[in-house]
C-alpha cells in the first residue's frame, strides 16, 4: 500500500511542467527518476545514468521507499536544472530526443559527473571555451574508404579550421577551412563509427564534405562544441547587433532529411541512377552525390518556396529505364523538372514532407543573393522562325560538331560554371512552335534572363519577322522599366558571301533593348561560342543601370557612382586625374598600369570629342565620365562594371554591405583604434582639402570633403566635441580627434566612412578593417600594469548644473565667455583631444554622463571607462552629496581611479551637506585631494588637470601613490605643454614641405 501510494506521489509530480519532460533530452516520456540527483528522466537517458552510479528506478514499476520520494519532492528538474545547467554557454548543443547517443551521453557527463555548467570557475579552462583547440583525428581519404590520423587546428583569432596530413605541421596545411561556412554534424550510421562527425564548407562554388571521428566521445564532442563556440564568435561578429534567439539556429544544423533515391536526367528519357540526397533548410538546397560518403557533390538544387514557382508532389514516370524503386516524386523549380523515385513508400512521404517544410519556411534576403538558381546564373532563350537554325546552334555548341539529325526542340541544356568564360552556371533554352505552346512561350519569356531572336541570313521573311513578331511580342511580355536584353543571331553565314549586317543596323538603331548582332554558322560552327559569351555578357554586365538609350546618356545613378571614384581617384583634388593619378587608378581597377603612349591616346579620343575634357594634361571629370559614357555605347560594357565593382558597388550601383562593413572581430573588454596607415590616410585626406593651408577646414571645405558621402555624417555638435580654431573651423588636431572618436565609440560607423572615403582602394587593403587596431582586453591590462592604447575614456559625473559642461569645454581650450556662445541644440556630450603623458601623444576622451545614469557593477565600471571624474559646484552646498553617493555606491570597490574637481573654484566656497568635507571624504577614501577648477578665466583653462586624468588613467595603479608625489605630475605635465608645442610645429613644417 505505501508503495502505490509512492507510486501515486511520483505520477502527480511528473505532471508538473517542469518534471513532465526529461530533464537531460526533453522526451515527453519521463518515466524514470535519479534519486541521487532528484531528476526525472526519459528510458534512454536512464541508461546513462545508470552507467554512471546515479541510482535510477522506474517511477512505476520499483518500489519507492518514503525518504527516496520526499528527496524526489525536495528537488526535481527545476531545481535541478538550476544548479547543474546555471552556467552553459549558449554555443553549447544541449541534445535533444532524436540525437545521437553519444551526444547524448556526452552532455550528461558534461553536467552531473564533470559539473562543467555550475558557474564554478574551472582551472584549467574547459577545451571548448579558451577560442583555440588542436587534436588528431581520424580522417577518411577523399577518394577512398580508408581513414588516416590528421592533425586539425580550431582558431577563433583565424576563424578558421585547419588540417595537415601530418602530426609534424611544417609542411604547411593540406586545408584552410573558413569557420564562415563550415557545418558540424553527428553522423554514425553514415560514417559506419558510434563517434562518427561529418564536417561540411563550400570549397568555391562546390560542397566539400570531410569525415572524421575519434575514440574518445568526450573527444569528439569537445570537437564539436569548439567549433560551435567558434562559429558563435564568427557570427557575433558578423552580425553584432543580431539575438542570441536569431544566431544559435545558424551555428550548426543537421540535415532535413537524407537518404538513397533514383533519379533521372531533365528529359525524363534518361535511365534512373540510384544518387544519395541531403536536404538543408537553412540553406534551402537539396544536395546529391553518388554515395553517402562522397566528398563532393555531383549537384545541388535551389528549393525556393510555393510563391516562387516550387511545388512537390506523388508521380509515375510515363517512361522509366533501369528504375528497380516505384514511389515517385516530381519536384518542379522554375527552372526545369525534378524526378526522383524512392524504395518505400513511406520514404516517399518522409522527402514530400520535408520539401514542404523548406517551401513553408520564408525566404530571407541573402537566400536571394546566395542562390546560383536566381542570382548566379544565366538564363537564354532562343526565339525565331521554324528552320532558323536555333536547335542547331545549341547542339553544335554541346557537341562541337553539327548534328547529322535535328530535333524538333532541343531540351534545356545547363553549362556548369567551369567551362564559361565568366564562370557563372548557363541554362540554354531552345523554342519550338511545334511543341510548345503560347503560353509556354510567354512563361520562357518571363523567365529569361537574356533572349536571342535566330533569324536565317538567307531568307529575308525571317528577318522581318524579328520586328514584326518577335520584338513586338517579348516586349508586350515584359515590363518596361525591366526590359530584358537582346541579341540578334543571324545563323547560316556559310550559305551566302555577304553580310546581313547593313539590313540589321536600322534595327539595332530603333530598338534600343538590342545590346548586340551576331553572325554565325551551326554548320561551321562559326561564332557559337561568341554568340553565348555575349549573351552572358549582357546579363552579368548589363546596360540597363548604366546608360539610358533613349537620352543616349548615362544614368543618372551610375554618373553619380562614377563621380565618387572620380573625386576618391583624384588624389591631389585638383579637380584633374593627372599621369600618375591615371595609372594608379588603372592599376588598381585592372591590375596593369598604362603605357605612357596608351595614355595619350586616351586623351586625344577625349580632345577630338569635348573642349573641356582635358587640361593642363590632364583627365577631368567631364572627360571621365566621357570615356565611360564611350565604353558603353561601343559595347565594353565589362569596363565600366569592372571600376565600379572594384570601387564596392553592386548591381544596382549601391555600396555592398560587405564593402562598407567588413569583419571585424571585437572580443568583450578589448577597444578599437585607428593605426599609423589610418591616421596617414587621413592626415592625406585633411591635406587634400584643406585648400587655404591654414590648418583647419573651413564649412565649405568639410562640405567639399564629404561630397564622396551619399550624406553628411557630422552635425553642428562636432564643433563643440573637438578643438577649433577662433572662426570655430575644425582644426587638424580636431579632425584627428573626431575620427579617433567615432573609431572607439562605433567602429561599424568608422569603417562605413573609410569605406565612401576609400581607404581601401588608396592604401591596397583588403577592407577597411586594415585601418582598425583592437586592443588588448582591459582585465589583461589591469593585470600585468601596463598598456598600449591610445585612448582613455574618462566619465564626467555630477549633479545637475555642477560644472561638467564646462569642464568638457575647457579641454578643448574654451573659456566661459566662449562656451556661452554654444547654442543649446549644438552642445555635445562628449569633449576630446591629445594630451600628452611623459613624452607619449595619448587621447582622452571626456564623456559627460547624466545624473540618474544607471551605473554598472564594480568589475563592469572597471572596463567601460579608464578613470573617472567627480565634478561638483563649490558654491551649491547640495553638490557633492551626488559625487560621495555615486563613488561609494559604484566606484569604491572599483579599480578605475578617481578623481574630484571642485568646480568654479574663482566663487566663494560652500560648506557641503556632507557629513565629511570633500577633503576629509578624499582622505578617508585615499583619493587625491579635490582639484580646484574654473573655466571663468581670460585666456584659454589650463589644461593641468586632464594630463593628470591621462596619467591616472595610463597608470591606474600607481594613480594613488604616486599622485601624491608633486614630481609625477610636474613630469606629465611638463612633457605635455613641450609635446603639444612640437607636435603643432611639426605639422607646420610637414606642411610646408608639401
Amino acid at each position: 500500500m505505501a508503495n502505490e501510494r509512492n507510486n501515486r506521489i511520483l505520477l502527480e509530480m511528473v505532471k508538473q511542467p517542469a518534471n513532465s519532460r526529461c530533464a537531460d533530452c526533453g522526451a515527453a516520456d519521463s518515466d524514470w527518476a535519479s534519486y541521487k540527483l532528484g531528476v526525472f528522466v526519459c528510458l534512454q537517458c536512464s541508461g546513462v545514468h545508470r552507467n554512471l552510479s546515479s541510482r535510477v528506478k522506474s517511477i512505476r514499476l520499483d518500489f519507492w521507499e518514503d525518504e527516496l520520494v520526499e528527496l524526489m519532492k525536495s528537488k526535481g528538474n527545476a531545481v535541478s536544472k538550476d544548479h547543474y545547467e546555471r552556467s552553459v554557454p549558449p554555443y553549447y548543443y544541449q541534445p535533444r530526443q532524436h540525437d545521437c547517443a553519444v551526444l547524448r551521453e556526452e552532455w550528461i557527463r558534461a553536467k552531473y559527473d564533470r559539473m562543467e555548467f555550475t558557474g564554478k570557475t574551472k582551472y584549467p579552462p574547459t577545451s571548448y571555451t579558451t577560442g583555440f583547440y588542436e587534436g588528431m583525428l581520424w580522417k577518411k581519404g577523399k577518394d577512398n574508404s580508408q581513414f588516416l590520423k590528421r592533425k586539425f587546428v580550431l582558431s577563433e583569432r583565424e576563424f578558421t579550421l585547419v588540417y595537415y596530413n601530418k602530426e609534424d605541421v611544417s609542411k604547411g596545411p593540406k586545408a584552410v577551412i573558413p569557420i564562415k561556412d563550415l557545418n558540424a554534424t553527428f553522423q554514425p550510421e553514415k560514417i559506419g563509427h558510434a563517434h562518427g562527425m561529418q564536417l561540411t564548407y563550400l570549397k568555391g562554388i562546390v560542397t566539400r564534405n570531410i569525415f572524421v571521428y575519434h575514440e574518445s566521445p568526450e573527444e569528439i564532442v569537445t570537437w564539436f562544441n569548439a567549433i560551435r563556440a567558434t562559429r558563435y564568435a564568427y557570427l557575433r561578429t558578423a552580425y553584432p547587433t543580431g539575438r542570441d534567439e536569431e544566431l544559435i539556429p545558424k551555428i550548426t544544423r543537421n540535415y532535413l532529411m537524407e537518404g538513397y533515391m533514383e533519379k533521372t536526367g531533365p528529359m525524363q528519357r534518361e535511365s534512373f541512377k540510384k544518387r544519395w540526397f541531403s536536404l538543408d533548410c537553412q540553406d534551402r538546397k537539396l544536395l546529391y552525390y553518388k554515395g553517402c560518403l562522397d566528398a563532393e557533390e555531383l549537384g545541388v538544387v535551389f528549393i525556393g518556396t510555393a510563391k516562387n514557382g516550387y511545388t512537390v508532389k506523388e508521380f509515375t514516370p510515363k517512361s522509366a529505364r533501369g528504375n528497380k524503386w516505384k514511389c515517385g516524386i516530381l519536384l518542379e523549380t522554375p527552372q526545369r523538372e525534378f524526378v526522383f523515385m524512392c524504395e518505400q513508400e513511406r520514404e516517399q512521404k518522409q522527402w514530400l514532407e520535408a520539401f514542404r517544410q523548406v517551401f513553408a519556411r520564408p525566404m530571407a534576403p541573402q537566400d536571394y543573393t546566395g542562390n546560383p538558381t536566381m542570382r548566379k546564373d544565366v538564363r537564354i532563350l532562343l526565339v525565331g522562325e521554324p528552320k532558323v537554325g536555333k536547335t542547331s546552334l545549341i547542339m553544335s555548341l554541346v557537341s562541337e560538331e553539327f548534328p547529322d539529325e535535328v530535333p524538333l526542340r532541343a531540351e534545356e541544356i545547363t553549362i556548369p560554371a567551369d567551362v564559361t568564360p565568366e564562370r557563372v552556371p548557363t541554362h540554354i533554352v531552345d523554342y519550338s512552335e511545334a511543341e510548345q505552346s503560347d503560353e509556354q512561350l510567354y512563361q520562357e519569356i518571363s523567365k529569361a534572363n537574356v533572349i536571342c531572336i535566330v533569324y536565317s541570313v538567307n531568307n529575308k521573311k525571317s528577318i522581318e519577322k524579328v520586328t514584326s513578331h518577335w520584338i513586338p511580342l517579348i516586349n508586350d511580355r515584359t515590363d518596361k522599366d525591366s526590359r530584358v536584353p537582346l541579341i540578334l543571331v543571324g545563323n547560316k553565314s556559310d550559305l551566302v558571301e555577304h553580310s546581313s549586317m547593313e539590313t540589321i543596323l536600322p534595327i539595332m538603331n530603333q530598338y534600343q533593348d538590342i545590346e548586340t548582332c551576331v553572325e554565325c554558322s551551326a554548320k561551321n560552327l562559326k561564332n557559337i561560342s561568341e554568340l553565348f559569351y555575349y549573351a552572358q555578357k549582357a546579363v552579368l554586365h548589363p546596360t540597363g543601370p548604366l546608360y539610358c538609350p533613349e537620352e543616349k546618356e548615362m544614368k543618372p545613378s551610375c554618373v553619380k557612382a562614377l563621380t565618387r571614384i572620380f573625386k576618391v581617384s583624384d588624389l591631389d583634388n585638383d579637380g584633374i586625374l593627372n599621369d600618375n593619378e591615371l595609372n594608379f587608378f588603372q592599376r588598381t581597377c585592372f591590375n596593369t598600369p598604362l603605357a605612357p603612349q596608351a595614355l595619350e591616346d586616351v586623351k586625344n579620343v577625349v580632345r577630338r570629342n569635348m573642349t573641356d575634357g582635358v587640361q593642363d594634361n590632364g583627365l577631368t571629370l567631364k572627360g571621365f565620365l566621357f570615356l565611360h559614357t564611350l565604353f558603353i555605347q561601343r559595347g565594353r560594357h565589362e569596363t565600366t562594371w569592372t571600376v565600379l565593382r572594384r570601387f564596392g558597388y553592386d548591381d544596382d550601383l549601391e555600396l555592398t554591405q560587405e564593402y562598407l562593413f567588413p569583419l571585424i572581430k571585437i572580443p568583450p573588454d578589448c577597444t578599437t583604434e585607428l593605426n599609423h596607415n589610418a591616421y596617414l590616410f587621413l592626415q592625406r585626406v585633411f591635406d587634400k582639402h584643406d585648400k587655404d593651408r591654414d590648418c583647419a577646414l573651413s564649412p565649405e571645405e568639410v562640405k567639399d570633403l564629404f561630397k564622396v558621402f551619399p550624406y553628411m555624417p557630422w552635425g553642428p555638435d562636432v564643433n563643440n566635441t573637438v578643438c577649433t580654431n577662433d572662426q570655430g573651423w575644425i582644426t587638424y588636431q580636431g579632425y584627428l580627434s573626431q575620427w579617433t572618436l567615432t573609431t572607439y565609440l562605433d567602429v561599424q560607423r568608422s569603417l562605413e566612412y573609410l569605406g565612401y572615403l576609400g581607404f581601401s582602394i588608396i592604401y591596397e587593403q583588403e577592407s577597411q578593417a586594415a585601418a582598425m587596431t583592437v586592443t588588448r582586453s582591459k582585465r589583461i591590462d589591469l593585470q600585468k600594469k601596463q598598456t598600449q592604447r591610445s585612448v582613455f575614456r574618462c566619465n564626467v559625473v555630477g549633479s545637475q548644473g555642477s560644472g561638467k559642461s564646462g569642464f568638457l569645454q575647457a579641454f578643448l581650450g574654451r573659456n566661459l565667455q566662449r562656451q556661452r556662445m554654444i547654442r543649446e541644440d549644438h552642445k555635445s556630450l562628449y569633449a576630446i583631444s591629445a594630451t600628452y603623458v611623459y613624452g607619449q601623444e595619448k587621447y582622452l576622451l571626456l564623456h559627460e554622463v547624466m545624473p540618474g545614469f544607471d551605473f554598472l557593477g564594480p568589475m563592469e565600471a572597471d572596463v567601460s571607462c579608464d578613470v573617472v571624474c567627480l565634478v561638483y559646484d563649490v558654491n551649491n552646498p547640495a553638490s557633492f552629496e551626488y559625487c560621495a553617493m555615486v563613488y561609494k555606491k559604484h566606484f569604491m570597490d572599483s579599480k578605475t581611479p578617481c578623481m574630484l574637481i571642485a568646480a568654479k573654484s574663482d566663487l566663494h566656497e560652500i560648506r557641503q551637506h556632507h557629513t565629511l568635507t570633500p577633503l576629509e571624504f578624499c582622505r578617508r577614501h585615499k583619493l587625491h585631494p579635490p582639484q580646484p577648477f574654473t573655466c571663468n578665466t581670460t585666456e584659454a583653462p589650463s589644461k593641468d588637470l586632464y594630463t593628470k586624468l591621462t596619467t591616472m588613467a595610463m597608470y591606474p595603479h600607481m594613480a594613488q601613490v604616486d599622485s601624491k608625489n608633486s614630481t609625477f605630475w610636474l613630469r606629465a605635465s611638463l612633457g605635455a605643454t613641450v609635446f603639444a608645442v612640437l607636435g603643432f610645429a611639426m605639422y607646420r613644417a610637414l606642411l610646408k614641405q608639401r
